[in-house]
């Protein structure tokens, strides 16, 4: 015969355990590449934004830090495929499976907002016209094939608006919804939630 081992948990420490890996499994949920990895350990993380077929973008929080430093930083971490030049406060940072937008929050203008995009976001969602204005079409459809796969007119161009508000909508090709955030600006409301 042989001996039967068990181990005993204390509950307390059973139940950290679990909290630990509904944290882990949350943070997998909202992106897990290796970008966004980097981005939520360096920066506040602000809000996830999901669409109806599915497609994803992050945003983080960079306190008291302006687009060029905050580009700097990230590009010290990798450096992209391409980077669009600084064009009034905004710029884009063009890597081989996401797709970055760095812009001051209108809210809070001495804050950066950093916005990652996955290929489908980009593909189904994001302003064509923008891209072009920052001269990236020709770069973003080598990479993400936008144009044989435009499914829409996609007119997403960003997290706050011109207005300063908080973009509840990507256009005509569906409905975005948000995760939960640290911010209060934003309320509830159809549409909004994961």
């Amino acid at each position: 015969m042989y001996n039967k081992v068990v181990f005993h948990i204390p509950k307390r420490l059973g139940a950290m355990i679990a909290v630990l890996l509904c944290f882990a499994l949350v943070l997998s949920a909202c992106g897990n590449s290796a970008l966004n990895t980097y981005l939520n350990n360096a920066y506040e993380f602000e809000d996830n934004i999901e669409t109806d077929d599915g497609s994803k973008a992050m945003v983080y929080r960079a306190q008291g830090t302006d687009v060029e430093q905050v580009s700097n930083q990230i590009q010290g971490w990798k450096n992209p495929v391409q980077t669009s030049p600084l064009k009034e406060e905004r710029m884009f940072l063009v890597y081989d499976e996401e797709l970055v937008q760095l812009m001051p929050d209108a809210n809070s203008p001495t804050d950066t907002l950093i916005e990652v995009y996955d290929q489908k976001f980009v593909r189904n969602h994001f302003s064509m016209s923008l891209l072009e204005t920052y001269l990236l079409v020709s770069i973003v459809d080598d990479l993400f094939d936008i144009a044989r796969n435009r499914k829409g007119t996609g007119g997403y161009g960003g997290y706050v608006n011109n207005d300063g508000k908080y973009t509840k909508t990507v256009g005509n090709t569906g409905t975005i919804r948000f995760g939960s955030s640290n911010a209060s600006v934003r309320g509830g409301g159809p549409g909004v939630g994961k």
